[in-house]
Formats: C-alpha cells, sequence, structure tokens
C-alpha cells in the first residue's frame, strides 16, 4: 500500500493494531507509531500500511463495552478471529494454570484478565459472523488465506454450536479468575 492510497478503515483502535499485527505477520509489534488525530478520526500507521479509525466508532463501541466494534469486521475474517481468541486463551491459561494456579501479583492478575477478555472479544467476533438463521459461518467469512486454512483444518470450529461453547469456556474462566481475586 501506498502513502497515497486511502487507509483502509477499522472500527476502533484495537482492531486497527490486529489487523496491523496480522498483516505485518508480527504480533504484538512495538514499532506501530502513536495514532495520528484528524478532523474525523485516527490515523494508525507502520510498515507502509495505513488503517484509519472514526471517532464515531471508537466511541460507539467503547459506549457498548465492544472491544473491537459494533457488527462485523471488515478487515479480519472469521477465522483469523477464532486463531486470535484461541491463542489468547492458551496464553491467559498457561499464565494462570501452568503459573503455579493464580496470579502471584497484580501484573499477573492484569495480565491473565486481559488475556481472557481478549479471547472472549476475538471469539465473540467470530461468531457475529454466524448468521442469526445459520448454523455455520459461510463460505464469504473467509477471506483469506489464515482464516481459509483454519477453516479447512477444523470445519467444526466454525459451528454456532462450537463457537457458543467455546466462548462460554472463555467467559467462564475470566468469570472465575475475577472471582477467586475479588
Amino acid at each position: 500500500m501506498s502513502v497515497d492510497e486511502p487507509p483502509v478503515v477499522a472500527r476502533t483502535l484495537a482492531e486497527a493494531y490486529v489487523h496491523l499485527d496480522l498483516v505485518l505477520e508480527r504480533p504484538g509489534s512495538q514499532d506501530v507509531a502513536p495514532p495520528v488525530e484528524g478532523a474525523d478520526g485516527w490515523v494508525v500507521a507502520t510498515g507502509g500500511h495505513r488503517v484509519a479509525v472514526p471517532y464515531a466508532g471508537e466511541l460507539a463501541a467503547r459506549k457498548a463495552g465492544l472491544m473491537f466494534g459494533e457488527g462485523r469486521s471488515a478487515l479480519i475474517d472469521c477465522g483469523q478471529w477464532a486463531i486470535i481468541g484461541a491463542v489468547h486463551a492458551r496464553r491467559a491459561l498457561e499464565r494462570d494454570v501452568l503459573g503455579g494456579g493464580g496470579a502471584k501479583s497484580d501484573q499477573d492478575y492484569g495480565a491473565i484478565v486481559a488475556g481472557w477478555q481478549l479471547a472472549v472479544a476475538a471469539l465473540g467476533e467470530a461468531l457475529a459472523f454466524v448468521p442469526e438463521d445459520a448454523d455455520e459461518a459461510p463460505d464469504t467469512a473467509f477471506w483469506t488465506e489464515t482464516g481459509r486454512r483454519a477453516r479447512a483444518d477444523d470445519p467444526g470450529r466454525f459451528t454456532r454450536r462450537r463457537l457458543e461453547d467455546d466462548l462460554g469456556f472463555f467467559q467462564r474462566n475470566l468469570d472465575d479468575v475475577q472471582h477467586l481475586h475479588d
């Protein structure tokens, strides 16, 4: 993407950063510049990629308590969201259970909770691709190579039932961690 091309549009800053991590294939990359404020929103840029985030979308998401925004993503497909959810759930579980059974510090607790929150939000994004009258995500929900490969590797992962079951598991773990810490 050249600087002259218009940026792609994300619903929130969180979605913009996740999108950049995916297109740059450098998860958690620290070389993303801070967002630049404009008249109608921010632009986040790195590595020749630019993502616009309208202020209105960010505000609506915050008011609704949605990490990644309202509606379905136009940048990140169903398969990618499911992978993101699974990765963050695994990290939270490893830090919690394999780390000795719970948070050893406020920093550990924060990281575990953030991991489960990201897992819940990402899987909710994947579930948003399943139409209300359908039992599974349609072919059109998988437009990236990564997403199509995830579906080919485990098609059952993208049924409504499986996504809802996994989402429930993630949410119960988040609730348990928060309950045990309080």
